[in-house]
């Protein structure tokens, strides 16, 4: 993930795996980044703090988990998934 202006400047890279990383959505307070990332195999959600420090797994499932969203006040994380052999939105409490 990498950090960029408006404008276009100022490109800073927050954190690079070298597999598939993606759907980065910022935590209302603009203070922590969850992400969907394929570094262990399989889909799964990950949470960073946006300076790049603090990586976190927050799912660990077989299925595919994708597409995360914060609520409105910060304190839980939605995200898709394929549990259960059928696709379903799913919440987590955060840290």
């Amino acid at each position: 993930m990498c950090e960029i202006k408006l404008d276009g400047t100022g490109e800073r890279r927050i954190l690079f795996h070298r597999d598939h990383d993606s759907s980065p959505a910022v935590s209302p307070d603009g203070n922590r980044i969850a992400f969907v990332s394929g570094v262990n195999g399989n889909l799964e959600i990950y949470l960073v703090n946006r300076d790049g420090s603090g990586l976190r797994r927050l799912t660990r499932d077989p299925a595919d988990d994708q597409w995360p969203e914060w609520s409105h006040d910060g304190k839980k994380l939605m995200f898709l998934s394929n549990r259960h052999g059928r696709f379903g939105i799913y919440e987590v409490e955060m840290p």
